[in-house]
């Protein structure tokens, strides 16, 4: 028996065919950036348009119509748009922000926890996770040294 297929299903499966075509050219495998560094992304063609989908995550600047840095700014993940002139979606990705885990040592006291970043020596780092105390203590450190390289500079502070 022979099956006739009407003319505006075949149409129909030829547009759907299209749009995932269309849809998998503009979605990209998911992204990941180190936290507190930046990451170069291409574009296959110039957008006019890019968004972070939450920039408390990330942060997104042109640095040329078809290229972007994106700065990971904190751990989690967010999503990335980007759109030409005309509205078309050129980039739709999931963006994770990670640690770097291969320096990363969590040293633990009871349930008190301390990261530290070693490249070398290791230096006290703050994670999510940290034991608060510890947090303020590492805050108020830097802050003081801030402070004191704003008045070694001249500045104000």
């Amino acid at each position: 028996m022979r099956i006739k297929t009407p003319k505006a299903a075949l149409t129909s499966l030829c547009i759907g065919a299209a749009l995932v075509s269309s849809l998998s050219v503009a979605q990209a495998a998911s992204l990941s950036v180190a936290i507190n560094q930046s990451r170069i992304i291409s574009l296959s063609e110039p957008a006019s348009t890019f968004v972070v989908g939450n920039p408390s995550i990330a942060d997104a600047n042109f640095a040329s119509p078809t290229k972007v840095l994106i700065l990971g700014k904190a751990y989690g993940a967010t999503n990335m748009i980007a759109l030409d002139a005309s509205g078309k979606v050129i980039l739709n990705t999931n963006l994770h922000v990670v640690t770097h885990q291969s320096n990363r040592v969590s040293l633990y006291k009871g349930s008190a926890k301390q990261s530290l970043d070693c490249r070398g020596d290791c230096v006290a780092t703050i994670d999510i996770g940290d034991d608060t105390e510890i947090v303020k203590s590492l805050i108020k450190v830097t802050k003081d040294a801030h402070d004191l390289a704003g008045k070694a500079a001249g500045g104000d502070n």
